[in-house]
């Protein structure tokens, strides 16, 4: 698709669950990398060519979604297979604090008329990828940190069953009332909803695997 809207120049209007084709992308050149041995002794050498093709292939076409994750599986296989060496990394304060720092001086460079006229192009999708990426490092370097306030029957199932909340959650946006009844229903049926799914995926993988 990326390829068809850069030879066009046309933009395809990406639906709600973009980020399902585009991680079974990603996951397609991964399992190449995993079934060629010698792609896998090169694995962040394919991984960064094609986290560049799809950062310049998606901020040519005005796939800004795409393009600010243009990294993100990347960073997440070095962070499997460094995982020891991340975590105590991230839980030093000061690497925490550049990365905050870090995320908020981007987000303020965003703000700058000059850029702001320059939305959708590769200054402002670069500024949008690192800026995300700063942030989410951060982000889970800090609940890291306050792991403990999460260490509860509800948090452990919401976690669980955090992908499917994703795919169920917006089909039932209709159902958002205004008021804490309205959102404590909205809450209540996407959990149940998401187990659901959870449970139907898990037996057909048992049914398949």
């Amino acid at each position: 698709m990326i390829t068809m809207q850069f030879l066009t120049r046309t933009r395809i209007e990406i639906p709600y669950y973009w980020y399902l084709d585009f991680m079974f992308f990603q996951y397609l050149v991964f399992y190449l990398i995993i079934a060629i041995p010698k792609l896998y002794t090169k694995r962040y050498l394919v991984l960064c060519v094609v986290s560049t093709v799809i950062f310049l292939g998606c901020s040519c076409t005005a796939n800004g979604l795409r393009a600010e994750q243009a990294i993100s599986f990347l960073v997440g296989v070095w962070i499997s297979d460094n995982y020891a060496k991340v975590k105590k990394w991230l839980m030093n304060p000061m690497i925490l604090l550049t990365l905050m720092i870090g995320g908020t001086l981007l987000l303020a460079t965003k703000q700058i008329p000059a850029i702001r006229m320059n939305e959708g192009e590769i200054l402002w999708q670069g500024i949008q990828l690192v800026m995300k990426i700063s942030f989410a490092m951060a982000f889970i370097a800090g609940v890291y940190w306050v792991r403990r306030l999460f260490d509860n029957g509800f948090t452990t199932l919401v976690g669980g069953i955090s992908y499917e909340l994703y795919l169920v959650h917006f089909r039932l946006l209709g159902l958002l009332q205004k008021g804490t009844l309205g959102m404590c229903i909205f809450l209540g049926v996407s959990i149940v909803g998401a187990w659901s799914v959870n449970k139907i995926s898990n037996y057909i993988k048992k049914r398949i695997c």
